[in-house]
C-alpha cells in the first residue's frame, strides 16, 4: 500500500488528537485539572463555594483572606506558596487555583500547614489525636513545639438568634470556642491558661517554672507568654 505525504500527515494528526482526547478523559475521571498531589479537588468539577456564610456576623475562617502557605500531605509530599484558607467552623483546609476564583479541598488529606498571618507572624497547624471533646485528625494550631507541645483549638460554631421575639430577622453569628491543650506523650491534655492548671498537667519542674514566670513577669493569659513557658519547660 502506498502513502503520500498528505496521508501520513493526516494519520499523524488523528493520532495526536486521539491521544489528547484520551488524556482529557482520564483527567476528567480523576478530577481533571485538579488531579495530582497538592492540587485542588473541586468535588466532581464543582467549585466549593462559601455561600452558606453569606450574611454571617464574624469570620468562620482563621484567615479572612486567601494567603500563601506551605502544606504537607499524608503521603509525605508537600507544596509551597499555595493560596490557602483554613475554615475553623468545618475544620477543613481549602486552596484556590491560581488565576481563577475556583476553590476546593486538596485531593488528599493534609497533615500540617503553615501560613503568614495578617500581623506578619507565622502560624503553624498540624493534625493530632483527639481527646473526646475534639475528634481525631482535627487541626490544632501549634503555639510551642518540642517534647511537650502547646496547642490551640478554635472550634467555631454558628449561633442563630432574633433581636427580639417579634422580629422576623434571624442573625447568624460566628462564635469562638477556644481551648488550649498540652500534647504529652501523644495525648492532648486540656488546660486552663493559669499556672496551677499548667503545672498540674506537666507534673514536674514546678519550682523551675515558677521561678521562670516570676523572672520574666509572664502573664499566662497571654498566648505568647504561655508559649514561652512551655518552650522553657522543654529545655529543663
Amino acid at each position: 500500500m502506498k502513502f503520500n505525504l498528505k496521508t501520513i500527515i493526516a494519520v499523524a494528526a488523528f493520532s495526536i488528537s486521539a491521544t489528547i482526547a484520551k488524556s482529557q478523559t482520564i483527567g476528567a475521571t480523576n478530577g481533571g485539572i485538579n488531579s495530582g498531589n497538592g492540587v485542588a479537588s473541586l468535588q466532581g468539577g464543582t467549585a466549593v463555594g462559601f455561600s452558606e456564610y453569606t450574611g454571617l456576623v464574624g469570620n468562620p475562617f482563621f484567615n479572612a483572606d486567601w494567603v500563601k502557605g506551605d502544606v504537607t500531605f499524608v503521603d509525605g509530599s508537600a507544596v509551597k506558596d499555595r493560596l490557602i484558607k483554613y475554615d475553623e467552623f468545618k475544620d477543613k483546609l481549602f486552596t484556590q487555583i491560581a488565576g481563577n476564583a475556583k476553590s476546593g479541598e486538596f485531593d488528599q488529606p493534609a497533615t500540617s500547614f503553615t501560613m503568614i498571618t495578617a500581623d506578619g507572624t507565622l502560624a503553624s497547624f498540624s493534625v493530632f489525636p483527639g481527646n473526646g471533646k475534639v475528634s481525631d485528625n482535627a487541626f490544632f494550631q501549634v503555639l510551642s513545639d518540642g517534647k511537650v507541645k502547646l496547642l490551640r483549638k478554635n472550634a467555631k460554631t454558628i449561633s442563630e438568634y432574633k433581636a427580639n421575639m417579634g422580629s422576623a430577622v434571624v442573625t447568624r453569628e460566628v462564635v469562638d470556642n477556644i481551648d488550649y491543650y498540652l500534647l504529652i506523650n501523644g495525648k492532648a491534655v486540656r488546660i486552663k491558661k493559669d499556672k496551677k492548671s499548667v503545672e498540674a498537667a506537666l507534673g514536674d519542674k514546678q519550682a523551675e517554672l515558677e521561678s521562670y514566670i516570676k523572672a520574666n513577669n509572664l502573664n499566662l493569659k497571654n498566648d505568647a507568654d504561655l508559649a514561652k513557658l512551655i518552650t522553657q519547660y522543654n529545655t529543663l
